[in-house]
């Protein structure tokens, strides 16, 4: 029953950014391109194709989406998903839509920057990156106080990944 296009531009964005996270930290591949604002725009079109969709052929989209809620995910993907769970949830102190995108922009800034995963005990490499985010991202630096959290969720998130 979600309408992506019906609610705000916070609630689209969180979206986004939690289907980037979904892919980019916790390994399942959706074959989504994201840019640095975590947006995708083929996930944009598809979204909305499954709107004009659920609008016009609704009897149909509700006999697809009957079949998918009966479908099993494999192992690795429900793992991954329970991960993201505590990725996903914030902090008391700060929104959900404010932690997403603080989370996602340290992900995303720290893969531009380092073409790579996150490091950790890199300090320079983390104080590089969050210097970045705070300056393209000037809306987070009030969020300052709740980096050192992202990071380690992210480090978890990561390193429960490789584990598995």
């Amino acid at each position: 029953n979600f309408n992506p296009f019906l609610g705000n531009l916070s609630t689209r964005s969180i979206l986004q950014r939690k289907i980037y996270l979904l892919q980019e930290v916790c390994g399942i591949q959706l074959g989504w391109s994201f840019g640095w604002a975590r947006y995708s725009e083929g996930l944009t079109e598809q979204l909305t194709f499954y709107w004009d969709q659920k609008q016009y052929n609704k009897e149909e989209v509700e006999e697809v989406e009957e079949i998918a809620r009966t479908l099993k995910f494999k192992t690795e993907v429900e793992e991954a998903l329970q991960r993201v769970k505590y990725l996903f949830a914030p902090p008391l102190g700060i929104t959900e839509d404010n932690w997403i995108d603080l989370v996602s922009a340290i992900h995303y800034m720290s893969i531009y920057l380092y073409k790579n995963a996150l490091l950790r005990d890199k300090d320079e490499k983390v104080w590089n990156t969050t210097r970045e985010v705070m300056d393209k991202s000037p809306q987070l630096r009030p969020f300052l106080g709740f980096v050192g959290q992202a990071w380690e969720r992210l480090w978890n998130c990561l390193e429960v990944e490789k584990s598995v």
